[in-house]
C-alpha cells in the first residue's frame, strides 16, 4: 500500500504532500505491512 492509497481509504484533512512530509515518505512509496502512519483529522482552527 502507498500513502496515496492509505489516504484514499482513511482520508486526512490536509493535502497529501503535507501528509507525506509528516510521515517521512513519498506519496507513491510502497510501505511494508504493519507500517504505522499518521493522519490528520479535524476542522479549521478558529
Amino acid at each position: 500500500m502507498s500513502l496515496s492509497e492509505f489516504d484514499g481509504q482513511w482520508p486526512s484533512t490536509i493535502e497529501l504532500d503535507r501528509l507525506a512530509i509528516l510521515n517521512g515518505v513519498t506519496t507513491e512509496q510502497r510501505l511494508e505491512a504493519g507500517t504505522l502512519l499518521k493522519r490528520v483529522v479535524g476542522g479549521d482552527l478558529p
